[in-house]
């Protein structure tokens, strides 16, 4: 769980919603078309209602350097964590 102390950029919040919806609804479709549509709908509402710029909040996960995050593998670079010694 992540408090706003943790969180204090908004690109950070919308990389951890990215994330949890990936884990609650993204790890149960069944073919790649499918993680497309996600992955798409995720932009789609990184857009909208967030005004956000979903390549840009993503950037560091663009492989290819060509200014787009647009394959499942570059998108599946998307990790959250914390981690405690």
């Amino acid at each position: 769980m992540a408090t706003k102390v943790q969180l204090t950029e908004s690109n950070q919040t919308l990389r951890l919603w990215a994330h949890e919806c990936t884990r609650i609804f993204g790890d149960r479709l069944i073919n790649n078309e499918d993680r497309m549509w996600m992955l798409n709908m995720v932009r789609d509402c990184t857009r909208a209602p967030f005004s956000s710029n979903f390549d840009s909040v993503f950037d560091y996960l663009d492989t290819d350097k060509n200014g787009k995050v647009e394959t499942l593998d570059e998108f599946r670079g998307l990790l959250w964590g914390d981690i405690y010694t």
